[in-house]
């Protein structure tokens, strides 16, 4: 991890400790800048990296692309300017997921559906891209339900 890359995790850590902080103490209030952090281009960065270390990198979503074809056709930081532009400006329209049909475990002849996103919707879902998989950390639990 070079210094950029640590500096872009210090940078979502006290992001997430500070809304950690003003959740406790505003039990009730929703956040207003909470979408000021998502779109932050270290944001977008720290998410990006988490996508590239993922085991299905190498799958593409119904655009085709893959991490290592966007990073060869255009670059990760061109490609997460736009993205991040498209998100502060209303114009990013999510892509369906891509739908595969997978084997259930020990269940020989029966599939359940896997939903294959795109690279920029897996950068763009809050729980992914702003730290947060599953039940956020940065969050109290006393003030989820105003968000």
């Amino acid at each position: 991890m070079d210094l950029g890359d640590q500096a872009d995790e210090a940078w979502l850590l006290s992001v997430q400790r500070k809304l950690y902080q003003w959740s406790r103490t505003h039990p009730e209030d929703s956040y207003r800048d909470l979408w000021n952090w998502i779109t932050d281009i270290r944001n977008l960065r720290c998410a990006w990296r988490k996508i590239a270390l993922n085991k299905g990198r190498r799958t593409a979503g119904v655009d085709g692309m893959t991490v290592a074809g966007i990073s060869v056709a255009m670059g990760m930081e061109l490609f997460l300017e736009q993205l991040g532009g498209g998100l502060k400006r209303g114009r990013y329209k999510p892509s369906p997921s891509r739908r595969k049909l997978i084997p259930k475990p020990r269940q020989p002849g029966k599939f359940r559906p896997l939903g294959i996103p795109t690279v920029s919707a897996n950068c763009t879902g809050p729980q992914f891209g702003f730290g947060m998989g599953g039940d956020p950390p940065s969050i109290s639990p006393t003030s989820r339900s105003a968000l």
